[in-house]
């Protein structure tokens, strides 16, 4: 009976996001799916879809990026899978305090004219292979190239 009470109300449907991978560089670009499986015994329209990428942490939702996914309303029948792409380019310039650090994909779904959190996946994050962070960048003393840049001239 409960079952047929969450179909009714859309709560029966389940997602997830699929990836191909689950490490990821910084510029990269994020290419994966939500399925979503629609309830055991009624067809539930889906509203909306969008995907929320935001670091695992206390400041979640301060740095959380929204991605709508699909805007336009689309049927899911009784027990029934669709397959929504999605895909997200990570910023460059993302500040990440280590070599790596661990973020977070969820799939909202809006059923029933409101948003609810479904699956989500985690994903470690990664510098580039040729880039270094900022904070470990080799120091260079000032001084010493413009030394090296005065014994390179020629003299008068």
């Amino acid at each position: 009976m409960l079952e047929k009470v969450k179909a009714v109300f859309g709560q029966g449907v389940t997602a997830e996001i699929r990836l191909p991978k689950d490490t990821y560089e910084l510029g990269e670009t994020i290419v994966g799916d939500i399925v979503v499986k629609g309830a055991k015994r009624k067809a539930v329209l889906i509203e909306g879809a969008a995907v929320v990428f935001a670091p695992l942490g206390l400041d979640k939702d301060a740095k959380a990026r929204l991605m709508p996914v699909k805007q336009r309303s689309f049927p899911v029948g009784a027990e029934e899978a669709m397959f929504v792409p999605f895909s997200y380019s990570i910023p460059a310039d993302l500040d990440i305090k280590r070599d790596s650090a661990a973020y977070e994909l969820t799939a909202k779904l809006m059923v029933d004219s409101r948003w609810e959190d479904y699956g989500s996946a985690q994903l470690q994050l990664t510098l580039p292979d040729n880039g270094e962070p900022q904070d470990h960048l080799p120091y260079e003393d000032p001084a010493n190239i413009y030394l090296d840049e005065l014994k390179a001239r020629k003299p008068f």
